[in-house]
């Protein structure tokens, strides 16, 4: 899959999905997006040091009103 916009990570020990993912989005339940643009990446509690990742820079459009919370709907 190719991303038009995207950031790289180097992880570091201790990473985890979902501290990447509250890292870069602000939330740690959107992580899927990292898992499906780093398919080669085994999903584990701990990722091991120093994998490069792939990390989609999600825009507005990415948000659905599903995801927002009621008063920004």
């Amino acid at each position: 899959m190719q991303y038009s916009h995207y950031k790289e990570h180097i992880t570091k020990q201790g990473d985890r999905w979902d501290t990447i993912a509250y890292k870069y989005y602000g939330d740690c339940f959107k992580y899927a997006p990292l898992v499906m643009a780093n398919p080669t990446v085994a999903i584990s509690p701990i990722i091991p040091t120093g994998i490069k990742l792939i990390v989609p820079v999600l825009s507005d459009i990415d948000a659905t009103n599903e995801d927002l919370p009621p008063w920004k709907q």
